[in-house]
C-alpha cells in the first residue's frame, strides 16, 4: 500500500509504508493515512451498493424522492379520483395502464424497500468508518476496510 501523508509539515506522497517506518514516521501517522484512504474506498463501495439497490442513473434518485412524496401526498388526500394534482404519479399509472392508487401503493412499496436497504449501507459506511479511528496499525486499518468493503458488496 502506497500513503499520502503529511508528517513534521512535509508532506509525503506515495510512500510505502516500509519506507516510512525506515526514515521514522510513525506508526500512527501510518495508521491515520491509511485509514483516509481506506474511508475512500468504503465510500466507493457505498456508492455500488447504492447503485446496485436504487439506481446508476444521474439524478433518478431525486425523481425517486418526487414520486414518493407525491404518492405520500395523493394517499393522505384519500387517494382523490382526480388524480391530476399528481402529475406524476398520473402520467405513471396511464403509462402502465393501472390506477393512481396502485400506482401510488407500487412507489410507497419501492421506497419502503429500499428504505430497508438503505439503512443497512448506512450502518456499515458510519460503523466502519468509525471503527478506524481506534486501530493504531496500517494492518489492522487495511483488515477493517476489506471486511467493511465486503459487507458492502454483499448489499
Amino acid at each position: 500500500m502506497r500513503l499520502n501523508f503529511t508528517y513534521e509539515g512535509q508532506f509525503y506522497s506515495a510512500f510505502t509504508v516500509e519506507d516510512a517506518l525506515t526514515v521514522g514516521v510513525p506508526v500512527l501517522v501510518l495508521a491515520g493515512a491509511a485509514a483516509e484512504q481506506v474511508q475512500k474506498g468504503i465510500d466507493a463501495a457505498v456508492a455500488q451498493a447504492r447503485a446496485r439497490n436504487a439506481t446508476r442513473i444521474d439524478g433518478q434518485d431525486a425523481m425517486y424522492l418526487l414520486k414518493a412524496n407525491e404518492a405520500e401526498r395523493y394517499i393522505t388526500a384519500g387517494s382523490p379520483a382526480d388524480a391530476s394534482d399528481y402529475v406524476l404519479l398520473k402520467a405513471e399509472a396511464e403509462a402502465l395502464q393501472i390506477t393512481p392508487q396502485a400506482q401510488a401503493n407500487r412507489v410507497i412499496e419501492a421506497r419502503d424497500a429500499w428504505l430497508a436497504v438503505a439503512a443497512r449501507i448506512e450502518a456499515a459506511r458510519i460503523g466502519g468508518k468509525a471503527s478506524l479511528a481506534e486501530l493504531t496499525t496500517v494492518e489492522a486499518v487495511v483488515a477493517a476496510g476489506e471486511l467493511v468493503t465486503a459487507e458492502l458488496d454483499a448489499i
